[in-house]
């Protein structure tokens, strides 16, 4: 039963409704304590934290990652140590501490006993964008990303990251490449958005954001979302003309919208 409610669990945190996640990683936890089984409790807290990072719940779910890293540890279950400390790097970044959580993978890549993987490379793609390095962001993903992985995690954001270094004719060379490969709405909506940006199609971008946004909701996505809608606000607050009063008022709609993501609200 605890493995059964564990699994059901981290299906629901993927599905797209993914309501019931919680109350069943909960059940698997109750389960595995029951039967002593230190393998599928640590697993259910680890997956406990994953749902709780979309949930703004980030010291919760940062002890319960923790938590979930010391039963790995004392149930012998080194390469789920790796998965734990990752997911300890992407708390510590939504709590901006940018610093710590690439000491962090730093000292994983170190390690004799791990092997550097994607999602590390993932993790740092995306700090670097947050810290607006935006050079480093886009040469990590050229450096790491192959033909059959151009869309996997942050590897998608390439066009924008060179469209934020005002690199126009890069960002639609990257477009080109990588939009055939988008079948999804939400990787399509992404692209599309920078397609939109590089030709200043105002109306296009309107419409793009309602559906990222939608989108966003249905993935458990808004920390992307909130990026592109920042960097949306920027790329207008640098180009609107003060007599333009639909554009200002459309940008302050924006920046309130950018800020009630913060806020969690």
């Amino acid at each position: 039963m605890a493995i059964f409610y564990c699994m059901a669990g981290y299906d629901q945190i993927w599905n797209l409704k993914g309501k019931e996640a919680q109350v069943l990683l909960g059940e698997a936890l109750r389960y595995a304590r029951l039967s002593d089984s230190l393998k599928v409790e640590a697993l259910s807290l680890l997956w406990l934290g994953q749902f709780a990072i979309d949930e703004k719940n980030l010291f919760e779910g940062l002890r319960l990652t923790r938590k979930a890293k010391d039963l790995f540890f004392e149930s012998h279950q080194f390469n789920r140590i790796i998965d734990a400390e990752i997911q300890t790097a992407c708390f510590l970044e939504k709590m901006n501490q940018y610093a710590e959580a690439l000491s962090l993978l730093d000292r994983l890549e170190n390690s004799a006993k791990i092997k550097p993987n994607q999602e590390i490379v993932n993790q740092r793609i995306w700090i670097a964008f947050q810290q607006r390095e935006y050079e480093k962001a886009c040469r990590l993903i050229e450096e790491n990303r192959t033909p059959d992985t151009i869309l996997d995690g942050n590897f998608g954001l390439l066009p924008m990251g060179y469209f934020l270094l005002r690199k126009k004719e890069k960002a639609m060379e990257q477009l080109i490449v990588m939009l055939p490969y988008a079948k999804d709405p939400w990787t399509k909506a992404g692209l599309n958005l920078v397609v939109d940006l590089v030709r200043d199609r105002r109306k296009n971008i309107h419409r793009t954001l309602k559906t990222l946004k939608h989108q966003s909701e249905l993935r458990r996505k808004q920390d992307i979302y909130q990026f592109l809608l920042g960097c949306v606000i920027r790329s207008r607050q640098e180009s609107i003309q003060k007599a333009d009063l639909n554009a200002l008022r459309e940008l302050v709609e924006w920046q309130k919208e950018w800020i009630e993501i913060e806020s969690g609200h």
